[in-house]
């Protein structure tokens, strides 16, 4: 059934796997940033690694941190999420919350 739909994420939701709009976890990830507060540096950014482990924590989900950096990425070009760093690895860049909010 799965292999069937085209779907980019599949998340675990009431005792089974379903296809899901690949933006399904953008408000985990923003709660994690906004729950992270206290581990931002003096311009309020926080480690992206950071963020992607409170993600796993938060959505008790099986997706890899790729799919999650990706999803950082788009909140970031959308500017819901700004970031710093060097894009490339999630050692290297950090973020904090953007002008822009999820509609």
């Amino acid at each position: 059934m799965l292999a069937e739909e085209n779907h980019v994420l599949r998340l675990w939701e009431e005792g089974t796997v379903r296809g899901s709009d690949e933006s399904a976890l953008d408000e985990v990830i923003i709660r994690s940033v906004i729950e992270l507060e206290q581990e931002q540096d003096e311009n309020g950014f926080i480690k992206a690694g950071s963020v992607v482990a409170r993600v796993f924590d938060l959505s008790r989900q099986l997706v890899g941190y790729s799919f999650i950096s990706y999803r950082i990425w788009i909140l970031v070009n959308q500017g819901i999420l700004m970031f710093r760093g060097l894009p490339g690895a999630l050692h290297q860049f950090s973020v904090k919350l953007g002008t822009h909010r999820l509609s």
